[in-house]
């Protein structure tokens, strides 16, 4: 499991792409879980 900070989330929602919501992109293509930080 993996700890996500909620503004990478937000920003995820939002349709900004930087490198932490790439690797949030990844994560959810690999299918590994995720908690909210």
């Amino acid at each position: 499991m993996v700890l996500v900070d909620t503004s990478v989330l937000i920003n995820y929602l939002g349709d900004v792409i930087n490198n932490k919501t790439a690797k949030f992109t990844e994560l959810l293509d690999l299918k590994i879980p995720y908690g909210i930080n």
